[in-house]
């Protein structure tokens, strides 16, 4: 803890370690965890996925020489994402809106014998459901199953098109009066298998107030989530104050960086962008890719946050290519999903 204090007063109070749970300081010893270390060589190659990307672009930019091959799949625009992130939460708000709409297309498109929830209409059956939730609560030991929950199980679900035929179980087992699907959906994200918190909420949050430039104004949280709740109706309520607790952080990053993350002597970096994903839009690819001093797009047609190992093998064969040949795909790749999303039970 003396050395930590030496970094942050925070330290002494408590024995706090908010301040290092900032990107920068992951990377203030960069030979402990980060690197592959040879009597030659002191390099890495690295797989970032959502977060990650970012971690791996600052990375690359603090540290080009000891970058081997690289690839950020799920991309963070790396400007609005630190430096706007009221909007940025505003596009993943909306993004994970957009694909709870495809769920509810597919499902109709698909036809009640692939999805009978709804009967047809299964928007309309979904917005019921979470009323009779929120008045009246499933049990669920040892807690209950409430209209929130509900929402927080479909905005899991839409991460993944794996997941889309366990949403549609889940629906369709909570109007029979069991709850337990959308109760473990609800909490995939956030807890371990045998049930216990695994950290995610807590990290994330330190992670947040301490890489970006969350306004302290809550009048600006408050117009925010308004802007939230209009343009997403169903999931706007759990995500529109997602950053709040920021305002008046008690830990301050004295490392944060501001500056473009151009990885510049890095050499070519891959980038890969879902066209529909529900946590990070896929101009969020773009942006990433127009940032880096090389950066290649790799797009990704279909559902989901992240492609590599959850999109099929165009995706698949193309990363391992680069990772393991450094042969980068020809420019303009564009992967379809293979096999499609489906809301089909069984």
């Amino acid at each position: 803890l003396e050395k930590l204090s030496q970094l942050d007063p925070a330290f002494k109070e408590g024995g706090k370690v908010t301040v290092l749970m900032g990107t920068a300081p992951d990377f203030l010893d960069p030979q402990e965890g980060y690197t592959t270390q040879s009597a030659e060589a002191t390099w890495i190659s690295y797989l970032g996925l959502s977060y990650g990307t970012f971690l791996g672009a600052v990375y690359a930019t603090l540290f080009p020489d000891r970058v081997q091959r690289m690839v950020l799949d799920a991309p963070v625009d790396p400007t609005s994402w630190r430096e706007d992130p009221l909007q940025a939460t505003f596009d993943q708000s909306v993004g994970g809106e957009q694909q709870l709409d495809r769920w509810f297309e597919t499902c109709r498109a698909e036809g009640v014998s692939a999805c009978p929830f709804g009967g047809g209409e299964p928007e309309r059956a979904f917005d019921a459901l979470v009323a009779r939730l929120e008045a009246q609560p499933l049990p669920v030991p040892p807690g209950s199953l409430d209209g929130a929950d509900l929402l927080l199980a479909a905005r899991t679900a839409v991460f993944d098109r794996r997941l889309w035929p366990v949403l549609t179980a889940g629906l369709l087992a909570a109007e029979s009066g069991d709850g337990s699907v959308l109760n473990a959906l609800s909490q995939l994200l956030t807890r371990e298998p045998d049930g216990t918190p695994n950290g995610l909420l807590e990290a994330n949050q330190a992670v947040n107030c301490l890489d970006r430039a969350v306004p302290d104004d809550l009048a600006a949280h408050e117009a925010n989530a308004a802007a939230i709740r209009a343009a997403a109706p169903r999931f706007g309520a759990l995500t529109g104050y997602a950053l709040i607790g920021c305002v008046d952080w008690p830990a301050h990053n004295p490392d944060r960086l501001t500056g473009p993350l151009t990885a510049a002597g890095a050499g070519p970096i891959l980038v890969v962008g879902g066209l529909e994903d529900s946590q990070t839009p896929y101009p969020w690819a773009q942006a990433m890719v127009a940032g880096l001093a090389d950066g290649h797009l790799l797009t990704r047609e279909g559902v989901g946050h992240g492609s590599y190992r959850a999109s099929g093998p165009c995706i698949d064969a193309a990363v391992d290519s680069y990772l393991l040949e450094g042969e980068l795909p020809a420019a303009g790749t564009v992967c379809p999903q293979d096999p499609p999303a489906t809301t089909a039970v069984g």
